[in-house]
């Protein structure tokens, strides 16, 4: 049934997002060839249109996935979702792990658009790459490889950031649908995501800064240690990131999974 249902999510939500990604890689692929033919008005032309296409991948994104989990959830096909033989978590699960795929693939598609815009801008010039590495291992004081295991940390934490994040919208949504939230669901849906985002970031912050669980990059390498972020602020260059705010991230993903469940059992209406 999982596999139906992530078929159909699929279906759904894939009308409109990869005709996005699909324009993006036109445009890249016309940028890459103008400049390789020297037109140069037609290349900054296309490379505008490369970028704005990579910011749109994103915005459009979420803009589908938040639509498609409002309109199957609790307007007119909620009725026909939550009347399904299935269990709530199933139902959820689909949702969130289709939204996170999508929002995943278009945030690649972002940081790919700036890395080939940087390439687009020193491509002739190997020399700027080069210096920009040396200053940068120079400022931050880490090897060159331990920039990879930095890399992959970031790259971690920010999918379990990304999924709190997806967790936190759903779960707003899912309150502002509860009694009589529900007259004016999307203007709640704002205040209450706001709202827990708002406490998150708090939270995270305090934890991030005190909690003595830390990832240190440094001239001796790149590795946890049992200290807090705070302990470098005085310093000239900040060596450590808090990781206590990726705990929190997971907690609230748990937390917020079991309040959408709890809540569609027992108080969620459907328009």
């Amino acid at each position: 049934m999982l596999g139906k249902l992530m078929k159909h999510e699929f279906k759904a939500t894939g009308r409109l997002v990869p005709l996005v990604f699909m324009a993006w890689a036109i445009f890249a692929l016309s940028t890459f060839l103008t400049r390789q033919t020297g037109w140069n008005a037609a290349s900054g032309i296309s490379l505008f249109f490369f970028i704005i296409a990579g910011a749109a991948a994103v915005i459009i994104t979420y803009v589908v996935v938040i639509t498609r989990f409002y309109k199957s959830m609790y307007a007119n096909e909620g009725y026909l979702s939550l009347t399904l033989p299935v269990e709530g978590w199933k139902l959820i699960f689909t949702k969130v792990l289709t939204s996170f795929i999508w929002i995943t693939l278009s945030y690649a598609v972002m940081i790919a658009t700036i890395i080939l815009t940087v390439v687009f801008a020193i491509k002739g010039n190997s020399g700027v790459w080069a210096e920009f590495k040396e200053q940068l291992f120079m400022v931050f004081g880490i090897r060159e490889k331990d920039f990879w295991r930095i890399i992959l940390y970031s790259s971690v934490a920010a999918l379990i950031q990304t999924l709190a994040g997806i967790m936190q919208i759903y779960f707003a949504i899912t309150l502002a649908n509860t009694g009589s939230f529900q007259k004016n669901a999307v203007a709640f849906s704002f205040v209450f995501y706001l709202a827990i985002s708002f406490i998150v970031q708090m939270i995270g912050m305090g934890l991030i800064l005190f909690v003595p669980l830390s990832f240190y990059f440094g001239s001796d390498g790149a590795k946890i240690v049992f200290e807090p972020m705070i302990s470098s602020m005085n310093q000239q260059v900040v060596d450590k990131i808090g990781l206590s705010s990726t705990l929190l991230d997971l907690a609230c993903i748990g937390g917020l999974y079991a309040g959408i469940l709890k809540l569609l059992q027992r108080r969620v209406s459907v328009r």
